[in-house]
């Protein structure tokens, strides 16, 4: 398990900060199952990543990545990728806070 270096935007960091955000989907994948990140001194675990075409991710994962509306995520992702096409592959990284560390 190693800790890998993952960049927010101020949209995702806002999600992330009131726990509203699960999923973090990205062009390439940010690591491996059981990899973790830190963010605002908080451990998380990359507990699944799902390829998958980037119109199955907006469609069916807009809630666990933390948007209101399939529309917000659209926006909000081609914000950070703006070549993105629907059929193009994407990686649906999800998360959660690493319960092994609390206290630690």
């Amino acid at each position: 398990m190693d800790i890998v270096d993952i960049k927010f935007n101020k949209w995702d960091n806002e999600r992330l900060a009131t726990n509203k955000k699960i999923c973090i989907t990205k062009l390439k994948k940010m690591g491996g199952i059981g990899d973790t990140f830190i963010y605002n001194n908080i451990k998380y675990i990359i507990i699944d990543i799902w390829p998958g075409n980037y119109s199955f991710i907006k469609d069916k994962l807009y809630l666990l990545e933390g948007a209101n509306s399939k529309n917000e995520f659209d926006v909000e992702f081609k914000k950070k990728y703006p070549k993105i096409r629907d059929r193009d592959i994407v990686y649906a990284h999800f998360i959660s806070i690493n319960l092994n560390d609390c206290g630690e």
